[in-house]
């Protein structure tokens, strides 16, 4: 699994716009690794734990293998 945080800033005339977005990749949610499991499971607490906003999540790449 991959996860990434990333910010597009657009400036306007007067204003300054922020759009975050997650991006999780690869979940292989039919797995059962024991290290994909325990990532599917950690990276809630860790968004949560870490005040990691985000204004929309994009799920791509390998939902099953």
């Amino acid at each position: 699994m991959t996860v990434y945080l990333i910010m597009w800033i657009s400036k306007g005339e007067d204003t300054l716009s922020i759009i975050r977005w997650l991006h999780i990749s690869d979940l292989h949610l039919n797995t059962n690794e024991t290290e994909s499991i325990r990532m599917r499971r950690k990276l809630p607490q860790y968004i949560l734990e870490n005040n990691i906003e985000y204004d929309y999540v994009f799920c791509t790449g390998d939902i099953r293998d």
